[in-house]
């Protein structure tokens, strides 16, 4: 069975990429609207434009790449800020450090570890070496440092308080990748399957017409606000670089 958001013109994809993104990033499985649940199938959703990458700063790059890449936190629907790959969180009293806690175990789909050090290396990729201009433009000039503590345990330093920090960092853009992976593969092979601990991998980039995500079967990291433990439905994300909708597929 195949369950599609067709993308449509104008005004009306915002809407349908909205709803597709919902399923493919937690939702019940339902199927049409009152329907039963429903296992299997593709959900098809629609962006405007095709990115340049899987991860970055564009607003389609983040859609997509919030399927792939874990966040640390994730925003509730009354704008609360609740737990992902970080289980909790402490401010010290100046405002000017965050120590998170990480979940135990989660690993990234090239099977190394979701740690600190693999934290504190994408705060620091992020602000400077480039590759996500809307997340070091965010950041700065706030942003001091990143350090391991221990594995479990990353501090994320700021020059100077930054009360939105936190509902900041919920963003698609700041999706944990592997270093790993990131460090041992060509930019073009980063750009098209970046690595993360995400419910979905890119199966196949088709250029100009669909990106393919597939389901993340050893999935366990997901956020405090998911519907549901587990793997998630398989889904295809697709889009163009033309005026028309870019289509969108998970599986």
């Amino acid at each position: 069975m195949t369950r599609r958001h067709r993308a449509r013109p104008a005004a009306a994809l915002a809407g349908a990429a909205l709803l597709a993104l919902t399923a493919c990033g937690g939702g019940t499985g339902a199927g049409a609207a009152g329907g039963a649940p429903t296992t299997g199938g593709t959900i098809i959703y629609g962006h405007v434009q095709e990115p340049p990458c899987i991860f970055g700063g564009w607003i389609q790059q983040a859609y997509i790449s919030r399927q792939v890449l874990d966040g640390l936190v994730t925003m509730d629907e009354d704008g609360s800020v609740k737990p992902w790959l970080a289980t909790e969180w402490t401010v010290s009293p100046d405002g000017t450090a965050y120590t998170f806690t990480l979940k135990d175990g989660v690993k990234f789909t090239d099977g190394t570890p979701v740690d600190a050090e693999a934290v504190a290396w994408n705060f620091d990729y992020w602000e400077n070496h480039g590759g996500n201009s809307t997340a070091k433009v965010s950041i700065d000039p706030y942003f001091k440092a990143a350090k391991a503590l221990d594995p479990t345990h990353v501090e994320i330093s700021l020059h100077k308080p930054f009360p939105p920090f936190l509902p900041l960092i919920t963003q698609g853009y700041f999706g944990i990748q592997s270093p790993t992976a990131f460090k041992s593969r060509s930019e073009k092979e980063n750009c098209e399957k970046p690595i993360g601990s995400g419910g979905f991998v890119v199966e196949e980039w088709k250029h100009g017409e669909e990106v393919v995500l597939a389901k993340n079967p050893d999935y366990t990291s997901w956020p405090a606000t998911a519907k549901h433990q587990g793997p998630r439905s398989s889904t295809r994300c697709a889009g163009s670089s033309s005026p028309t909708p870019y289509p969108a597929t998970r599986r």
